[in-house]
């Protein structure tokens, strides 16, 4: 029964790369990418505050695409097979710990948690984070099954730990989260080895320092080169600052006694692994603790933004396969032999309900993106700034270094971003004239300065230079005084048609005297207006 619904949940998985609704991250790594493929170096040219593997190998990506509207969906399907190597090696990794049967079912219901199903389906770099440490995870596993009992180390396993140390260094290059994935992974498995006298059989004192220094060796060839490149760019600086300064948030005690409660339930558990398997038992509960510390970590030491659905990815298979591996222990469910199978069943469907009611799969979730880069194609130049909260509008530049999201306005409050912040005087000095229509997650100096300064588009995602003209009654005439901060070249329209044209040859104050007419008018940048760009029709007289 579990592979039928692995089958069915692996079609429907497809069917939803092309409908799931657009993450903000999505657009935005594909903004860093795009740029770099343009020759601008990330960190010192274009915000980023994720480490870089991902961004470089989709550079192709981006080259062979072009300015794409579909270029999500693109991205998508290129990381694709990614995740299928993800969720093939956490199958195969379930498989050596715990047997066919119990790999099949965790698998069935991993594909069934939308929390992993979905968010695995996203152009984010946690995708190709998640296989590289689950290909870790299984070299690892594999070494340490081959490794021989009272025997000298044989290559081998030496070599297994090296490749799997280069992939959790290439890890770390998609993901600083990978520090605390092998803070985890070194206390679990010194905890575990102290445990079980099976693992010390096979893994004596100095075989675990052999093979420690061969996986510790591996771990730094990837960073090293990746380093090294920006540092020969001149934005080794910048990198550490993106990366690890912002990303450095102060530890948060409250919810210390959770990680302590929760740190006691895994060990009693990891102590279950391994006096029901001998020969198992050891690496399974020293893999199971790796995933389980690095998840009570993240939800009870860091801010609640660092908890997303997407930081863990790695965890949730591991721990779904140590849990059917352990209820299919009990004795009272092994008496009925349909007992497991209807569990997994019920709980592939309730995983299956949820997900098509949170998530409605005939709801195109691509097309708010689609259509943003549509009117980012049709209305502006590719030499043209555009300003956007953190990079949705893909393929122009930003009059601005800083993406806002929730990590950036902390480090901004909390001092841990000390060079300058950006100022609505940026958008100006850099003659931007269009802005995405989207405020939602800017700072309210920003947001303000977007909605005085930038009019709404019709029927557009966008908006451009201008403002709405109110005119009021003064010594018989209708006038109104406006500050305009951009110059260039302007229409006034009036009910739909351009009433006049203006050049505005300075910033500052502009004087309007419309005589008797009181009627609104539109001031409107006047290049957004020849490429068809059409302002919102101001309502009411006054």
């Amino acid at each position: 029964m579990a592979k039928w619904f692995v089958v069915f949940l692996l079609l429907l998985r497809f069917a939803y790369v092309f409908r799931l609704e657009v993450n903000s991250d999505e657009p935005q790594n594909l903004h860093v990418v795009y740029g770099w493929a343009e020759g601008k170096v990330p960190y010192l040219d274009r915000f980023d505050n994720h480490t870089p593997l991902l961004h470089l190998v989709s550079i192709p990506l981006a080259r062979a695409a072009g300015e794409s509207l579909d270029i999500v969906l693109w991205a998508r399907l290129a990381v694709l097979p990614i995740g299928l190597a993800a969720l093939a090696l956490a199958f195969l990794l379930a498989r050596k710990l715990f047997g066919s049967r119990t790999a099949m079912w965790s698998t069935a219901l991993l594909l069934a948690f939308p929390d992993w199903s979905l968010k695995s389906l996203e152009y984010r770099p946690d995708i190709l984070w998640a296989a590289l440490i689950f290909g870790a995870m299984w070299l690892i596993a594999d070494a340490i099954a081959q490794a021989p009992p009272g025997q000298a180390t044989r290559p081998v396993s030496v070599w297994r730990f090296f490749v799997a140390g280069i992939l959790i260094g290439a890890a770390l290059m998609t993901s600083v989260k990978t520090l605390v994935f092998g803070l985890a992974l070194t206390v679990s498995v010194l905890l575990a080895w102290g445990l079980a006298a099976g693992l010390r059989e096979r893994f004596p004192i100095r075989r675990v320092f052999l093979c420690g220094a061969a996986g510790l060796t591996g771990s730094v060839l990837v960073p090293a080169l990746m380093i090294g490149w920006f540092a020969s760019q001149g934005a080794l600086s910048s990198m550490l600052t993106c990366v690890y300064t912002i990303n450095r948030e102060p530890i948060s005690w409250s919810l210390a006694w959770l990680f302590c409660l929760g740190f006691a339930v895994a060990v009693g558990l990891a102590v279950r692994l391994i006096q029901r398997s001998h020969a198992q038992g050891g690496i399974q509960s020293a893999l199971f603790l790796t995933t389980a510390i690095y998840a009570l970590f993240i939800v009870a030491f860091t801010q609640k933004e660092a908890a997303a659905k997407q930081t863990f990815l790695i965890a949730y298979p591991m721990l779904i396969a140590t849990g059917w591996h352990l209820l299919a222990g009990w004795k009272v469910l092994r008496r009925n032999p349909r007992a497991l199978p209807t569990i997994g069943a019920t709980g592939c469907l309730v995983g299956l309900v949820v997900t098509l009611v949170a998530h409605p799969i005939q709801d195109d979730g691509l097309r708010a993106q689609r259509e943003l880069l549509s009117d980012v194609i049709r209305f502006t130049r590719p030499e043209e700034t555009v300003f956007d909260v953190k990079g949705e509008t893909v393929f122009r530049e930003r009059p601005v270094f800083l993406a806002y999201v929730g990590i950036i306005n902390r480090a901004i409050r909390e001092g841990r971003w000390t060079a300058e912040t950006p100022q609505p005087s940026d958008l100006f000095s850099q003659n931007t004239a269009f802005a995405a229509a989207r405020l939602t997650g800017l700072p309210r100096d920003m947001r303000e300065a977007v909605g005085d300064y930038y009019t709404p588009a019709e029927g557009a995602r966008m908006r451009a230079a201008g403002a709405l003209l109110k005119p009021e009654y003064e010594e018989g005439r209708w006038v109104q005084t406006v500050e305009i901060p951009l110059p260039g070249e302007y229409v006034i329209v009036r009910k739909g048609a351009v009433e006049s044209t203006l050049t505005v040859p300075t910033a500052g104050p502009h004087r309007f005297d419309f005589g008797t007419d009181r009627t609104r008018r539109t001031l409107f940048w006047k290049a957004a207006w020849d490429r068809g760009m059409r302002p919102s029709e101001p309502t009411g007289s006054k």
